[in-house]
């Protein structure tokens, strides 16, 4: 099998700084992100579509594999991400998204698939947060954020390794060497 990819990963996230002053001051930042692509795969799917990879998920065309919008709010005892997104990778991670096969039209699972991360979090002491929402799963060592890896193409099993899900996370840290987490979960690869 004779494949490449060339990726233009525009992998530079532009960030904006608010001068929104909230109490203890929270910092609201944005940014931006675009990953594209073009790959070829020598055993030239008929559909385009390339076996058991989600990125680059595309044959023989152009294409943007990852993009997103991101709102991230940080402070002294809040948190919170909100991170909208769009591309290739991001139909083939939220395929398996529930969806009611009697209903028409639009579905929430289609709407839901551009949710990367909605998370709110509380810092209940020093170095213990409880964070809600839908968030990066805590499993394996990989993710579909292209620019967060180490190779752009990435490891056959971290195809099947979940990244994302939804739920409750308590974190604590009491120093920089130890790091403690306890999620109660939606599922695996599940919204």
């Amino acid at each position: 099998m004779k494949s490449f990819v060339v990726a233009t990963a525009l992998g530079t996230v532009l960030f904006f700084q608010s001068t929104q002053s909230w109490a203890k001051d929270p910092a609201l930042r944005w940014g931006l992100f675009l990953d594209s692509y073009y790959a070829f795969d020598g055993n030239r799917p008929t559909n385009r579509e390339r076996l058991y990879t989600t990125l680059p998920a595309k044959h023989n065309e152009f294409a943007i594999n990852l993009a997103h919008v991101e709102g991230v709010l940080s402070g002294d005892r809040v948190r919170g991400r909100l991170a909208l997104q769009a591309g290739t990778s991001v139909v083939a991670n939220y395929s398996t998204e529930y969806r009611d096969s009697t209903k028409t039209g639009g579905h929430p699972a289609d709407l839901l698939q551009h949710l990367q991360e909605a998370t709110a979090g509380y810092r209940l002491a020093e170095g213990m947060w409880i964070d809600a929402g839908i968030y990066f799963s805590h499993i394996g060592s990989e993710t579909f954020v292209s620019k967060n890896n180490w190779t752009y193409t990435r490891s056959l099993i971290a195809d099947f390794s979940p990244y994302y899900q939804a739920g409750v996370r308590l974190s604590y840290d009491p120093n920089p060497q130890w790091a403690f987490q306890l999620h109660v979960l939606n599922g695996w690869q599940n919204i």
